[in-house]
């Protein structure tokens, strides 16, 4: 699948989850990489290996403060998505 084919909510996913791996602490990544260095790549990835309009939402919500990252350690993963799920139902 490439492009409009591949289904919106995979797309927004995507995004996220680079976000995710680029943010989070990984053993084989000492290197701790900042909020905006992330939001650098994702617009040099946008329409590369983005949705454009998928990281134009993302952007959108960085300039108007709605965006939020948080940090939790010692919660299973299951503990994390469940909010996130009610949130978006």
């Amino acid at each position: 699948m490439r492009g409009q084919d591949i289904p919106l909510g995979s797309r927004i996913i995507a995004v996220a989850d680079v976000m995710d791996g680029i943010l989070s602490n990984r053993t084989y990544d000492k290197e701790k990489h900042s909020f905006r260095g992330v939001i650098d790549h994702m617009k040099d990835q946008s329409g590369k290996w983005f949705d454009p309009s998928v990281v134009e939402a993302l952007l959108s919500l960085d300039e108007q403060g709605e965006l939020q990252i948080y940090e939790i350690e010692g919660l299973s993963s299951a503990e994390v998505r469940q909010p996130v799920i009610d949130y978006l139902i």
